[in-house]
């Protein structure tokens, strides 16, 4: 089983969420840990592609970002869209 790792931004970013969304952040990387196909994450790999970084859609507008390490999921970004790419 891989280790989840959570970046000091990512946490920061995940106490400012309601406790909906907080939920939906948790059940979108469990639901990646358990099938990272599942249509609903969206996964993607971000560009340049080869760069290892991620992104799965957490509902709505809202994404996670992160990186997969030797055995351990890293999330280093939550935030919606334009947040993270604008």
């Amino acid at each position: 089983m891989m280790q989840v790792t959570r970046r000091k931004s990512f946490k920061k970013a995940y106490l400012k969420l309601n406790d909906r969304q907080r939920q939906r952040v948790d059940e979108s990387i469990a639901l990646f840990l358990q099938n990272p196909d599942h249509p609903s994450l969206r996964l993607h790999e971000l560009q340049p592609k080869g760069c290892g970084r991620y992104s799965i859609n957490v509902g709505g507008d809202l994404r996670c970002l992160f990186f997969i390490g030797e055995d351990s999921l890293v999330f280093v970004a939550l935030g919606t869209h334009a947040q993270l790419y604008g």
